[in-house]
């Protein structure tokens, strides 16, 4: 390189005008021996330049040393021609200079002179780093989402995938494949198109939601959403929503427990009916729990009674449960304790009533007066019962056993409440009986016993006249003797009426055969039927008519209407005893071809002292208290008296009398 002056160097002016026009920029030229030639531009006091002692002066001059030395290697290298470019921060890295030191060349291309091109970026370098930030932040974002992101272009082919979340669609998503070939039903890839399309036209798409199928038989859930980034690109988000989506499942179970748990309060409440309360707690129940068998056991002594049941026959099925020794319900009872059995096969104590059992949740049903019941549902699904359903269950069966136990005690109420009125109506009916007794007392057995002093007198004047015993006399004996029976008839009814309550209530009721009673009282009856020319005959049935009862008052009951059927009938009249089945129970009646009953004596016929008031019957003896002890017997046994009669014709009396509860 030959040694040039200033004024002769090729591009030296060129060079100071772009050093003037160039914000920021400074230019320097140097020779072969390193000594500026040129020094242009504001920016030289801030790379190290002393503007008054640059050109004319070296390298090791203008510079300090340290500079001069890194620079020095780079001025010769371009002395021969060769370009480098560097970059320097000055002011602790405020200032950032990019340094570019080439050769100068002469038109035919040789190498004149050299030349450093100082550029201030540091504007550019601190644009870049904002930029750097902002990308680092923007990807910190990015891998922060819950988003799975997807960049699709229009034809569905993936050109990025960022997997922030594991997406479990059976495939691997690879940059390079096209959606089209996930193993996803045509549905979805639909939609997924009809996305990117409307994302494409309109800038963005309304979210969407995506079931997808999973090989353990469940089901994920994912929600899009679309952005467009260019005219032909999207980025789908892929947010997976699953644990939100069976949250919100378990929220509406919980909902739906929790209604159900208010209408079964509700329908609670407004029942006291014991089986009510029973239907209800078992309806709602197997509603709650999706149970496929269920029972529950109400406690009575030592034993738990099945109450209610469902599922295939249940009730036969379950009822190895009710002595209750034995078996999951056994334990429940004992400990007194829920419990939810997810796999009775792994539990010792479990029997198996219903072998398609899978799980099973025992609860008992306790009260302030302690334990009442069992509730027991078993189901032949698994995962059918959760802790979700058993915690509902645990609060159904505290509301169930309050309503059974004020069910129970309103039942027991009512009982009570009946027995005082039976009490009551009984105190009442003994003091109208004693009422009856005192007034029979002083009108019935008055005239009697005022017949009786009557002809006692005379037979003492008589005897004290001297006369001797004749027809008047037997008279006056006849009439005491039918006095003194009168008396004796009225103080065995009296008698009767108070024997009737007293064994009904000590003796304990027997199961007794009506037809044998009726038979025997039939053969004790046959002579005074026949003293009267009267055909007796009997329609008994072979059945043993089985019913609970007192069994010597029932026959005085059946004594009564016999009788009455002989000393109503006129001579060779007929008499017939019936027994048959009527319903839940049996009838007797008796028949007869007797006088009738006018019918203004009908209504009085059960009451005490009652007796026909017709001209033919007032010459029979009696005392008005036969029917009405009838009356009293049958009711006090849970029976009904009857009676049709046509006056001149005869009449038909009898009973009905409730089934054995034990045959």
């Amino acid at each position: 390189m030959s040694t040039s002056t200033q004024s002769d160097l090729p591009g030296l002016t060129a060079y100071r005008a772009l050093a003037r026009s160039l914000p920021d920029t400074a230019v320097l030229m140097f020779d072969d021996s390193l000594r500026f030639l040129l020094a242009e531009g504001r920016d030289l006091p801030a790379f190290g330049f002393n503007t008054a002692r640059i050109v004319g002066y070296t390298l090791g001059e203008a510079l300090n040393s340290d500079l001069a030395r890194r620079y020095e290697s780079h001025f010769q290298a371009a002395l021969h021609g060769q370009q480098t470019t560097l970059e320097e921060s000055f002011n602790d890295g405020r200032s950032v200079y990019s340094i570019q030191i080439g050769p100068a060349r002469d038109t035919d291309q040789s190498v004149v002179a050299g030349v450093m091109v100082c550029r201030n970026i540091s504007a550019q370098r601190t644009a870049e780093r904002k930029l750097r930030e902002s990308e680092a932040r923007n990807r910190a974002l990015i891998t922060a989402m819950p988003d799975t992101i997807l960049v699709i272009n229009q034809d569905g082919l993936l050109v990025d995938y960022i997997p922030n979340q594991v997406i479990d669609i059976g495939a691997m998503m690879v940059p390079g494949m096209n959606i089209r070939d996930l193993p996803a039903p045509e549905s979805l890839v639909r939609m997924v198109f009809d996305m990117i399309g409307r994302t494409l036209r309109d800038g963005t798409a309304p979210p969407a939601d995506m079931a997808w199928p999973l090989p353990n038989g469940t089901t994920a859930y994912y929600e899009l959403r679309c952005v467009a980034l260019t005219d032909r690109q999207v980025m789908l988000l892929v947010r997976n929503i699953t644990t939100l989506r069976r949250a919100e499942a378990a929220l509406r179970a919980r909902l739906d427990d929790l209604s159900a748990l208010r209408v079964l309060e509700a329908q609670l409440s407004d029942s006291i009916d014991y089986d009510r309360v029973l239907d209800v707690g078992i309806e709602i129940s197997r509603q709650l729990s999706g149970a496929s068998a269920g029972f529950i056991a109400v406690q009575q002594g030592g034993d738990a009674r099945l109450m209610r049941t469902f599922g295939r026959e249940a009730a036969s099925r379950f009822s190895v449960f009710e002595a209750m020794v034995q078996g999951i319900c056994a334990r429940v009872l004992r400990n007194q304790e829920a419990e939810f059995i997810p796999n009775v096969s792994a539990d010792p104590d479990y029997v198996a009533a219903v072998p398609e059992t899978v799980a099973q949740i025992t609860i008992p049903l306790i009260t302030h007066r302690g334990l009442i019941g069992l509730l027991s549902l078993e189901s032949d699904r698994p995962n059918q019962f959760t802790e979700t359903v058993f915690d509902v269950l645990c609060i159904l069966a505290g509301r169930l056993a309050v309503a059974l136990g004020n069910a129970q005690l309103h039942a027991q109420t009512v009982q009570q409440l009946e027995a005082l009125r039976d009490l009551h109506e009984r105190v009442s009916d003994l003091e109208q009986v004693k009422t009856i007794m005192l007034q029979l007392g002083a009108h019935d057995l008055g005239d009697p016993l005022m017949l009786i002093n009557n002809f006692v007198a005379y037979l003492r004047d008589d005897l004290m006249q001297g006369k001797p015993a004749g027809e008047a006399q037997f008279e006056y004996l006849h009439q005491i003797e039918a006095a003194a029976e009168r008396i004796h008839r009225i103080s065995r009814d009296i008698l009767d009426a108070e024997r009737v309550d007293l064994l009904i209530d000590s003796e304990r009721f027997e199961v007794l055969s009506l037809t044998a009673l009726v038979d025997e009282v039939i053969n004790a009856q046959r002579l005074a039927a026949e003293s009267k020319g009267h055909t007796l005959s009997a329609d008994l049935p072979q059945d043993p008519a089985t019913i609970d009862g007192v069994g010597v008052v029932l026959a005085q009951s059946v004594t009564n209407l016999i009788n009455n059927a002989i000393k109503y009938t006129p001579e060779g009249g007929a008499i017939s005893v019936r027994v048959r089945p009527d319903g839940n129970g049996y009838e007797f009646s008796v028949t007869d071809t007797g006088l009738g009953i006018p019918d203004e004596a009908k209504d009085q016929l059960f009451k005490p002292l009652a007796r026909i008031g017709s001209r033919e019957a007032r010459h029979i003896a009696g005392t008005g208290f036969g029917l009405y002890l009838v009356k009293r017997i049958v009711e006090r046994h849970g029976g009904s008296v009857f009676f049709s009669s046509v006056y001149g014709q005869g009449s038909t009396f009898g009973f009905r009398l409730p089934r054995a509860c034990t045959p």
